[in-house]
């Protein structure tokens, strides 16, 4: 592995990254050290929204594939564990993704299950009141995970997302 070009080390990192295949941080310090901003500065965060299949949002990989039943959001539930999303370093990310796909026109109940989910996703994505009755004046009255550094987050990208069978409108829906 030492003798192949750095970029090419690079592109095996970004694949190990994808599919959660971390062993190779602990073969060396090397390795750890060149791995690990893959794992933070350079990653995007992806979410999936989709009213079609369930109340869940979805945290998903780079190519759009889950990355495992733990890894949700149940908007139907009404004590939504975000413990998952606290733990993340969100400021430290390049960026948060949201791929939403389009809820089916002859089933309004879908729009309803798309605007839950965007809406606790939003909620697991900001930060919470130190005093639940008081509306923040200043940064310290937020709550601050102890995995991140700032209140900030990373930029945004909403991708919204058509298929050749449900589609955002049709004919003037």
């Amino acid at each position: 592995m030492e003798s192949l070009p750095s970029e090419l080390r690079c592109e095996i990192y970004a694949q190990c990254v994808n599919i959660r295949a971390y062993g190779l941080m602990y073969v060396n310090k090397q390795f750890y050290n060149e791995i690990r901003p893959l794992l933070k500065e350079d990653f995007v965060l992806g979410f999936h929204i989709d009213p079609s299949s369930s109340t869940e949002v979805k945290l998903i990989s780079p190519n759009n594939s889950a990355w495992g039943g733990q890894w949700v959001l149940d908007a139907a539930s009404t004590h939504t564990d975000y413990s998952f999303i606290n733990r993340m370093p969100l400021d430290h990310f390049k960026g948060i993704r949201i791929l939403i796909d389009p809820p089916s026109l002859n089933d309004p109940g879908q729009v309803v299950r798309g605007w839950l989910q965007s809406i606790k996703l939003v909620n697991a994505l900001l930060l919470d009141w130190n005093t639940p009755d008081l509306i923040p004046k200043a940064e310290e009255d937020v709550w601050l995970p102890h995995t991140r550094l700032s209140n900030r987050l990373p930029p945004i990208t909403i991708q919204v997302r058509e298929t050749k069978t449900v589609k955002w409108h049709r004919r003037g829906s």
